[in-house]
């Protein structure tokens, strides 16, 4: 219900907006080649250039370069866009996810690549769905901070500073998370029922206590709606540095404990105690739910339903809060018009951008966007992307009150780190972990692979 509910907002913006968006900033085709100069336009205009593997489907980019260039006409914002955004229709589902093609994404990256490499580039590059700690560690990228720290117009108190701190490699903001998501865990259990460690408990606690609550209720798992290979790599991605050491390049996959989660993953799939079958949604007999906030409202809808809500299991040196974000812009340290480029990074986390409708879908990481975004919306909305009988006692029409805008704001403050979501490594687990899963290979062949693989990566 929730997919139906995000795909059917998707598609009434893009139809809204689609006249505001048609004529926004300069765009390219989907060979990358750009229609305009990267240095000054046929005018005379300074032009900014900003490279992303694919513009968001409502188009809010495409306006918020529009209405920029109206605001400063000595200014060209070019958007060179590496896959054409494929055109909204009632047959075609809209991700709101940030799923890319792998094809596309390895071409992307390595078009990124040549061109820092070689000095040129775009003046704003989108790295979410990049290491972006590499490029940082080359002296690729602009240290943003530095920008932030000279411009007296930007308030640190404005914005969610926890996600910025989460965002920083080895101390540095080298990229910005324009809007940002949650991920968490949840149950409907009461916490007189189901009490959680949440400081120190890693997966093997919840596979443990999961187990024991199924035993005491069958007609319960321990969680549903996740494939094995997608529940690995959201353990993995929690507990990166259990088998990343990204400062000595080190992949610790062939270890013992890595293989033990193999084996355990397998088991529990078996003996179904984990499945993917079942709609978590609707049928409601998981002990827990993987759940990503991508939009406040369904942070908002979950803590109206009472379930507890966790922060993901850690190693112990990884606790808190954990975030990921579906465009995080980097300035490439070699631009002519670093400045240039700031003052429109700048713009697009504005509270005048941050609190535009296209933004529904996701946090922004402006904290008065956040509570304009949460009072302007309407308890059906929450209503219709799962359904709960605890709403708050207001009209149909009316936004979420005060107090729940403020408990959510609170909530969403809280210290954390981001998800280590370079795709590339990503996908050799998945890849390889998907053999496993399927009784092809030992778990241990399936280690020393990933094992190999990730460590010839990682000395790339």
């Amino acid at each position: 219900m929730k997919k139906w509910f995000i795909a059917m907002v998707a598609l009434i913006l893009s139809v809204s907006l689609t006249a505001c968006s048609s004529s926004g900033g300069s765009e390219v085709g989907s060979n990358g080649s750009e229609n305009k100069s990267t240095s000054t336009s046929t005018d005379g205009k300074t032009v900014v250039t900003i490279s992303v593997i694919q513009k968001d489907p409502i188009g809010w980019l495409d306006q918020a370069a529009q209405s920029y260039e109206q605001a400063n006409p000595d200014i060209d914002i070019v958007i060179k866009e590496h896959t054409t955004t494929p055109e909204s229709s009632s047959q075609q589902a809209i991700s709101l996810r940030g799923d890319v093609d792998p094809a596309e994404l390895e071409a992307y990256r390595n078009t990124v690549n040549t061109e820092l490499m070689s000095g040129k580039g775009p003046d704003l590059i989108s790295v979410n769905n990049l290491n972006y700690g590499q490029y940082a560690e080359k002296q690729l990228l602009a240290d943003i901070g530095e920008f932030i720290n000279n411009d007296q117009q930007f308030l640190d108190k404005d914005y969610f500073s926890n996600v910025l701190d989460a965002a920083k490699h080895e101390g540095k903001l080298v990229a910005m998370p324009v809007q940002f998501w949650i991920h968490t865990l949840s149950s409907g259990f009461d916490s007189s029922d189901l009490q959680i460690d949440e400081a120190a408990w890693t997966w093997n606690d919840l596979l443990n206590k999961g187990k024991e609550m199924v035993e005491k209720d069958s007609t319960f798992e321990v969680m549903g709606a996740v494939a094995p290979s997608d529940l690995l790599s959201k353990m993995v991605l929690s507990e990166f540095n259990q088998y990343v050491d990204q400062t000595a390049k080190q992949a610790k996959f062939d270890s013992p404990s890595f293989i033990q989660l193999l084996n355990t993953v397998r088991d529990m799939y078996k003996n179904g105690l984990l499945s993917e079958g079942h709609n978590a949604i609707i049928e409601d007999r998981d002990v827990f739910r993987d759940e990503t906030f991508f939009a406040p409202i369904l942070l908002y809808q979950t803590m109206q339903a009472e379930r507890q809500i966790w922060n993901l299991p850690a190693n112990g040196n990884e606790n808190g809060m954990v975030f990921s974000s579906n465009l995080m812009l980097a300035i490439n340290d070699k631009s002519a018009v670093k400045q240039e480029a700031w003052e429109f990074l700048k713009y697009l986390i504005s509270e005048e951008m941050q609190s535009h409708p296209a933004m529904f879908m996701a946090f922004p990481i402006h904290k008065a966007a956040l509570s304009s975004q949460l009072q302007s919306a309407s308890l059906a909305q929450a209503k219709s992307m799962g359904g709960d009988n605890k709403s708050e006692q207001n009209t149909e029409n009316s936004g979420v009150s005060s107090e729940s805008v403020q408990e959510i704001v609170q909530f969403a403050e809280q210290q954390g780190r981001f998800l280590h979501s370079d795709p590339r490594l990503m996908s050799i687990i998945a890849e390889e972990s998907s053999t496993f899963f399927a009784g092809e290979k030992s778990a241990e062949e399936v280690a020393a692979t990933i094992q190999n693989r990730v460590q010839i990566y990682l000395n790339e």
